[in-house]
């Protein structure tokens, strides 16, 4: 016989499904995405703002015209309205990394010229030929440094100067008329900046990652969501935040992939208001806007936007952890090196391990290396751990993530009397980056300390009691005297 639910006893009775109460863990599909950009309050962030100086005509025209196609759902909190006025003349300093690409131009200045001069020599072209070739390199980077130069600072001075012929601000005072939210009354100010606190001193989000920011710095995520909680509210709508933020204070990851918002987050919005909350990148607004609100948007604007987003989220992580600019520099230069160091490690953990603890020294990989890690070897295993890193090497420069210049990386060393394999070197010029781009790596994955970070390095299927004591004491020593954050 069939009961019905009246004639189940109360506690028993169901009231809800899987999702009711923990509705942060639903993955939001695309078409959720779709329907609040077209139905939803669409908020953006101050870097948002910001970077629409960084991007191309295309890519900043393509921007605002899916902002203008979003109408009266659009809206910016009145402090991210604040950020963009007291950060704007910054950015505007260096919009398009003009800065970096001249330290860039002048830290492999020394490795072109190098370069020249080895090949005159195995050439055999006369001195004067190789010094008149070196002059030519000379004077065509310091043409190209003035030009970049120039060609920014016509542009940027004039928008700096007179905001009546900034076309940023031009574009931005049409689209964003009547809204940009107001201040939080005096009161309600005041108890934000203490649940600021409160929520930095306790890791709640969103914001907390900036709780050692000074003051008023350290509150303005928070400021920003509590004011899109008060408008969302009143409008009862759902939430789209667009934001290039991918701090662990905003978006919930598992295995460093971006899952969709903190679920605190989505919580707090639905009990606040009864309404979902999502949150894209400007990226991503650019892809769905050609299928939401029918705008025309060029996919190397897309690209364009997913690149800056991950370069200037990879450069203001490492600045915010202490590295300065031009180790950032020479990190980002050489990106594909922290990816082939990824692959190279799930491929072979031996072969990782050495290469990158090789790089923390002259770049020596050989018999005495593989002892202090706790591995017998020989020749045959050193040419086997040769062949290896240049397989993945090889494959890397082959999809393009590489410079070809990456397959000369390690030069093999044999003994006189036969072809066996004495030992591997690491060449200069690639020890550098090989060593930034796997600290980069570890740090990129959230590890607090970059020396201790480093001991997973030989985490290898050896004898666990050997090579850790060895490599621990060695690389506290080389970071002791070498901080990778300072600027040599």
């Amino acid at each position: 016989m069939t009961t019905s639910s009246a004639d189940t006893p109360a506690e028993h009775q169901s009231y809800g499904g899987i999702f009711d109460g923990f509705e942060g863990y639903r993955t939001a599909i695309r078409n959720d995405h779709i329907q609040v950009l077209r139905q939803g309050l669409v908020v953006l962030d101050t870097n948002v703002l910001l970077d629409l100086y960084r991007y191309g005509k295309q890519g900043r025209d393509d921007l605002i015209a899916a902002l203008r196609a979003i109408g009266d759902r659009l809206w910016v909190p009145n402090h991210a309205m604040v950020e963009f006025w007291r950060n704007r003349e910054g950015i505007l300093k260096d919009p398009g990394g003009t800065a970096v690409l001249i330290r860039t131009l002048g830290s492999n200045t020394d490795a072109i010229f190098k370069a020249v001069d080895l090949w005159g020599k195995q050439r055999s072209h006369p001195k004067a030929t190789v010094e008149g070739l070196t002059q030519e390199l000379t004077e065509c980077l310091a043409r190209l440094r003035d030009k970049v130069t120039q060609l920014s600072e016509e542009e940027t001075e004039t928008w700096a100067r007179d905001t009546s012929k900034d076309e940023v601000l031009l574009q931005l005072e049409q689209i964003l008329q009547g809204k940009v939210g107001r201040p939080l009354d005096e009161g309600a100010h005041k108890a934000a900046l203490i649940e600021a606190k409160r929520r930095g001193d306790n890791q709640i989000p969103p914001g907390y990652l900036d709780a050692k920011k000074p003051e008023p710095d350290s509150a303005g995520d928070y400021l920003v969501w509590e004011q899109l909680l008060v408008e969302a509210a009143q409008r009862q709508l759902d939430v789209l935040f667009i934001t290039r933020d991918a701090k662990d204070d905003w978006v919930r990851k598992e295995g460093g992939e971006i899952r969709g918002p903190r679920i605190e987050l989505i919580h707090e919005l639905l009990a606040r208001t009864g309404r979902d909350f999502y949150l894209r990148t400007p990226a991503q607004l650019l892809d769905l806007a050609k299928e939401s609100l029918n705008v025309s948007i060029h996919t190397d604007s897309v690209e364009n936007a997913n690149r800056l987003s991950r370069e200037l989220t990879d450069r203001e992580r490492l600045v915010a952890q202490g590295w300065v600019h031009s180790a950032v520099d020479k990190i980002l230069h050489w990106e594909g090196f922290d990816v082939f160091l990824s692959k190279l490690n799930a491929l072979d953990p031996v072969a990782g391990t050495a290469l990158k603890l090789a790089s923390l020294a002259e770049g020596w990989i050989d018999v005495r290396l593989m002892e202090e890690m706790g591995i017998a070897t020989s020749g045959e295993k050193l040419q086997a751990i040769g062949s290896t890193i240049q397989d993945v090497l090889a494959h890397e420069v082959g999809n393009g993530n590489l410079p070809e210049r990456a397959l000369t990386l390690l030069e093999p060393h044999y003994y006189d009397m036969d072809q066996e394999v004495l030992a591997y070197r690491i060449r200069p010029e690639f020890l550098e980056p090989i060593r930034l781009s796997a600290m980069f790596a570890e740090r990129r994955e959230g590890t607090s300390a970059v020396h201790d970070s480093s001991l997973h390095w030989w985490a290898v299927k050896t004898d666990p009691n050997k090579p850790s004591f060895v490599w621990k004491s060695a690389l506290d020593k080389w970071f002791s005297e070498n901080d990778p954050r300072n600027d040599n």
